[in-house]
């Protein structure tokens, strides 16, 4: 009994782990999306309708990956922005985030999580 329940208690706790790693990915990549959407230069946007980013937009995505990561902070693994685009047909703003999870599972899974975040821009 315990040969077999003692690996599958180990596996959902290692699952469980993988889930709170990938969510805090995408919690990180929603919220940088956010913060890129927010660094519009509202001046073209309202002349032309065109997106386009203020020079500070990936900096600020950046900071805000860095800032939502309370589960892999303690394990010093860091959530790095790995892209950032407009979509000038839907006028949205995608944000690519990854993380290297190799400290929380050696051997076991994919070492790199990578999520993506959209936000809407809209001018009010």
């Amino acid at each position: 009994f315990g040969l077999v329940m003692m690996p599958l208690l180990i596996l959902s706790l290692e699952m469980g782990r993988y889930a709170r790693a990938a969510g805090e990915v995408q919690k990180a990549a929603d919220l940088s999306a956010l913060a890129a959407a927010q660094e519009v230069d509202i001046r073209h946007f309202r002349d032309t309708g065109e997106i386009l980013l203020k020079p500070e937009a990936a900096g600020m995505a950046q900071g805000y990956a860095s800032a939502n990561g309370e589960f892999l902070g303690p394990y010093r693994i860091g959530i790095g922005i790995t892209g950032l685009s407009v979509d000038q047909d839907t006028k949205t703003v995608h944000v690519t985030c990854a993380a290297n999870v190799s400290r929380l599972f050696p051997g076991y899974v994919s070492p790199n999580i990578v999520r993506s975040g959209t936000a809407q821009v809209t001018l009010r």
